[in-house]
């Protein structure tokens, strides 16, 4: 969304806020985000957790995102603390809320559209018909169950730090990368490669992935900042990583 935290901060300025056109917008307050990227997270507690205790990560992505976890505790004030959410993998629900949320919003455009549009977003859509009034009902009890072990743990902890992916970036075009198949009977075709960020779709959280390193090939490593409902601004203050590790000023070579 954008190159640094503070521009990130500058554009929710514009579109934070109610929207009568949207049923689910909240109303407006007086927060200015990008004032809070200026307040420090001293003295706040942060869970650190590697894999969710379930997830296979690449031990350079693992390497670096525990490295710049320790950052939190050791240059910028926070009671770090190794601590994994506690809930199980929420495939089985997100992919089931994904498929649901496509199919109704895109399946009345297929008879005219199907032949330009995204070969995994059609197949995406069309997977709705595979989906019954039974299936969206554990897809919501399901949500629930993550919602109330998560809130739990943010009872104990502000912030969460996980890695953002668990893999090396692959190829741009590519839907999924080499050596990691969609899951069998998976409605959603793409691979389980983003394990750390769809908790948060389901749960509604605020969340934001910050460079923290680069692999020996190159290629940028990201840290995800996971913070409390509705908790946007301490999220942002947390992005403050960016100055303790900057690297926006880095270019690949081509």
């Amino acid at each position: 969304m954008a190159r640094t935290v503070r521009d990130a901060a500058l554009m929710l300025n514009v579109i934070a806020g109610p929207d009568e056109r949207d049923l689910l917008s909240l109303p407006a307050d007086a927060t200015d985000y990008l004032s809070a990227c200026e307040e420090g997270i001293r003295g706040l507690r942060v869970g650190w957790s590697p894999a969710f205790g379930y997830v296979k990560v690449d031990p350079q992505i693992a390497a670096l995102a525990e490295a710049a976890a320790k950052v939190f505790e050791s240059s910028l004030g926070c009671k770090v603390e190794a601590a994994d959410p506690g809930f199980e993998d929420p495939w089985n629900s997100f992919s089931k809320l994904w498929v649901m949320s496509f199919g109704l919003r895109f399946r009345g455009f297929l008879p005219e559209w199907e032949s330009r549009m995204d070969p995994d977003l059609v197949k995406l859509t069309k997977n709705i018909e595979h989906l019954g009034p039974a299936d969206y009902a554990e897809a919501l009890a399901l949500r629930s169950v993550l919602w109330d072990t998560t809130r739990k743990f943010f009872d104990r902890f502000d912030l969460l730090l996980t890695p953002s992916v668990p893999i090396a970036a692959f190829e741009v075009g590519r839907p999924n990368p080499d050596g990691m198949p969609v899951r069998a009977g998976s409605l959603v075709p793409f691979a389980d490669y983003f394990p750390f960020t769809y908790p948060w779709n389901v749960t509604g959280q605020p969340a934001a992935s910050v460079p923290c390193g680069f692999t020996r090939e190159g290629l940028p490593v990201g840290l995800q900042i996971v913070g409390r409902r509705f908790a946007d601004a301490t999220v942002l203050r947390a992005a403050a990583f960016e100055q303790a590790r900057p690297w926006n000023e880095k270019r690949p070579s081509i």
